[in-house]
């Protein structure tokens, strides 16, 4: 009795063997399909990455909102200024002690005008460029349906056939006229943030020079008060 208790226990040792072999000797199996699927999957995901944010892209953190050669700067003021940096604006501005406020803000004005005008200029230029590269791009894409339909027509085709064709030609056309105004809505998305970010700057550029202006008349009265 007791030796066939025994037997049963070794064997039931035995079977308990053979099945963790079994199951190692299965791991790797399925540890392989497990990574190919994992690789399968990322390289799906790879083939159309999530968009990033489109303003992420367009200023990216490094690259300032407004363009350099919109920022007011003594160049702006005189003709060869001591210093080009933006910083040195406003201290070319003022630099001189007697000067008369209407002057200073004359010049000024004369300063944020002109870069008013070349950024309204520059934007008016990209606005017709991405008008005539449009316009373009769609008188091509219709003159080659055009000509697919006449080549078409040439020959016989069945019924099947013949609705496939437009029905195909019908799909591109549609596909065609949603990524145009997808780009154009891009476009003007980016012409509003242009201007938004341009106007902000020149925002805080008035009440910078707001600032200073009254500071630099009470220093002039200051300065009155003591000759007197």
């Amino acid at each position: 009795m007791h030796d066939h208790r025994r037997v049963q226990k070794k064997d039931l040792v035995i079977v308990c063997c053979l099945f963790f072999l079994g199951c190692q000797s299965l791991m790797p199996l399925v540890s392989e399909n497990v990574s190919t699927t994992k690789s399968e999957g990322l390289e799906k995901s790879t083939v159309n990455p999530p968009q990033a944010s489109v303003l992420r892209d367009r200023y990216p953190v490094d690259q300032p909102l407004v363009e350099d050669k919109y920022k007011l700067k003594p160049v702006e003021l005189v003709e060869t200024p001591s210093e080009l940096d933006e910083k040195a604006f406003f201290k070319e501005l003022f630099q001189d002690p007697k000067r008369e406020l209407s002057r200073i803000r004359e010049a000024f004005d004369k300063a944020v005008r002109k870069k008013r005008d070349q950024f309204k200029k520059d934007k008016d230029k990209q606005r017709l460029e991405f008008s005539s590269r449009e316009r373009k791009t769609r008188q091509e894409i219709l003159k080659k349906f055009e000509m697919d339909r006449k080549e078409f027509k040439k020959r016989n085709f069945s019924k099947e056939a013949t609705q496939e064709f437009y029905q195909t030609q019908d799909e591109k056309r549609k596909s065609f006229f949603a990524e145009e105004r997808e780009a154009r809505a891009e476009f003007e998305s980016e012409m509003r943030d242009r201007q938004k970010n341009f106007e902000d700057y020149i925002r805080d550029k008035i009440n910078e020079f707001n600032s200073e202006l009254r500071a630099f008349s009470k220093l002039q009265k200051d300065s009155d008060k003591e000759r007197k």
